[in-house]
């Protein structure tokens, strides 16, 4: 999931199994102002050249109860 400029909200969510090239996580890439929150959510398994389950660049990213395993 790429987000860019945004203010996404997700809940209960799971990203498995993903992959990214440069520049993304393989999860989620949060870039350029962008606020998101995520409750609840797993990232399991992920890959990515700038973070496995995500990569945040220039965002301010809010997490409550989420997990990362095997990123």
């Amino acid at each position: 999931m790429y987000n860019r400029r945004s203010a996404t909200t997700l809940i209960n969510c799971r990203f498995l199994n993903n992959s990214a090239g440069y520049g993304n996580g393989g999860g989620v890439a949060n870039e350029y102002d962008s606020n998101p929150t995520l409750t609840n959510c797993s990232f399991l398994n992920n890959s990515g050249n700038s973070g496995g389950g995500m990569d945040n660049e220039h965002s301010s990213t809010t997490l409550t109860n989420c997990s990362f395993v095997g990123n």
